[in-house]
């Protein structure tokens, strides 16, 4: 029982000291369901979140060399 606790109590300590180390990228997603990539591997890449618009059926990350400039 006590074995069982403490098994318990070690994994509940280790759930909440590793959970501020997930990787989340900043920004929202656009009306086709995505975004264009800014960091690491996925740079200047479109990045599909949802199903919808350009991401329909398409694979997670989509190459795009005719990426608009933001004004």
């Amino acid at each position: 029982m006590l074995k069982n606790f403490i098994i318990l109590l070690l994994s509940f300590f280790i759930t909440l000291t590793t959970q501020g180390f997930s990787n989340a990228h900043p920004g929202g997603i656009d009306k086709n369901g995505g975004h264009y990539c800014k960091v690491k591997e996925c740079a200047g890449k479109y990045h599909c979140h949802k199903n919808i618009g350009l991401c329909k059926n398409k694979p997670k990350y989509i190459e795009n060399k005719s990426k608009k400039s933001k004004k």
